[in-house]
């Protein structure tokens, strides 16, 4: 060190001062990329993040898909069987209830009324009583005589539980999403300005 100036080294870098009227003048280096000193320079924590989340938000959307997929299939398939169908193949019949208020036929021949009041037809019976009803399908039949009778059936909606699925399997991956980017967001107003570090482009300049 000379009595004019004195050099320091910060990092590696030379900062060279002057103790006649200079300052220190801090230049970017040539490839235009300002050096700074912070330790996660070199990592990218919110691109590693997101990465993250869509690794995880694709394995829960697998898992969930692995596990719902059973119930859905068995919805689809109840769905769409036709249980009179299937009754009438393996030699079964299928009963209907009615109010017995207004029966028609003849009781133990063309119908039975159980303990509750309610009367129970065949369904090929019933259709032949009741011809009022023969432009009405075999599963509208069933489901406005049960409605009816007070003992709804079971209704089958397949889509409405792939819709119920699908929300939960995108819904939950973008609900941690929302609440990552705003943990981001609001911790990054206590961050400070990196401060740059000066380098062997540095050079003095006489103050005026």
């Amino acid at each position: 060190m000379s009595g004019d100036s004195c050099e320091t080294t910060i990092m590696g870098n030379p900062l060279r001062r002057a103790n006649r009227g200079k300052v220190v003048v801090i230049t970017e280096p040539p490839d235009g990329r300002p050096q700074y000193n912070h330790r996660w320079r070199n990592m990218n924590v919110k691109k590693g993040t997101f990465r993250l989340w869509v690794v995880l938000s694709v394995f829960f959307v697998i898992c969930v898909a692995v596990v719902s997929y059973s119930d859905i299939r068995i919805e689809f398939r109840n769905a769409n069987t036709d249980w009179n169908a299937i009754a009438t193949q393996f030699g079964g019949t299928n009963l209907v209830p009615a109010d017995c208020e207004k029966a028609r036929g003849t009781l133990e021949r063309d119908y039975t009324r159980d303990a509750d009041g309610v009367c129970w037809y065949e369904f090929s019976k019933f259709r032949s009583l009741y011809p009022e009803y023969k432009d009405v399908s075999d599963k509208e039949l069933d489901r406005r005589l049960y409605e009816k009778a007070g003992k709804p059936l079971a209704e089958f909606h397949p889509w409405a539980k792939v819709s119920k699925t699908a929300g939960i399997a995108i819904g939950v991956p973008l609900g941690f999403l929302a609440l990552g980017w705003s943990l981001f967001w609001a911790f990054a107003g206590f961050s400070s300005k990196p401060v740059a570090i000066p380098s062997e482009h540095s050079r003095s300049q006489d103050v005026p």
